[in-house]
């Protein structure tokens, strides 16, 4: 399942959460939903923060996990007006393998959504 929402105004930011086990359908159907959220907040604010929730996700198969993965992450919508990213993932050695390989100023990863969306909202949004 893929849930999308706008959760905050000022610095505008979007929570996209990924949980439980995904096929095909619910991958299609929720990255069209997460696209429309998207672009509802990006006609509110130009430029946004995300929330990438990915606490306890499954996806069925290669094909549901390459639908979100190519359909969402790599949206040019995304990239073009998105600041900021913070990543919530479940402990373990893959969220520290990732964080190793990825972190930066812009992308920062939290096993905690609050302490995540404090992060964010103390981003600026340029």
């Amino acid at each position: 399942m893929i849930e999308t929402n706008i959760i905050n105004q000022l610095p505008m930011v979007v929570h996209h959460r990924v949980k439980g086990p995904m096929s095909v359908n619910e991958a299609m159907a929720g990255v069209t939903n997460a696209l429309s959220v998207v672009k509802r907040a990006v006609s509110l604010s130009e430029r946004l923060h995300l929330i990438l929730d990915m606490r306890g996700y499954i996806f069925d198969s290669l094909d549901s996990h390459k639908i979100w993965k190519t359909q969402f992450t790599q949206n040019s919508l995304l990239s073009e007006h998105v600041e900021c990213v913070a990543a919530i993932g479940d402990p373990g050695p893959k969220l520290i393998a990732e964080k190793e390989l990825m972190e930066s100023g812009k992308l920062k990863f939290f096993t905690d959504f609050n302490l995540a969306f404090q992060w964010l909202r103390n981003q600026e949004v340029y």
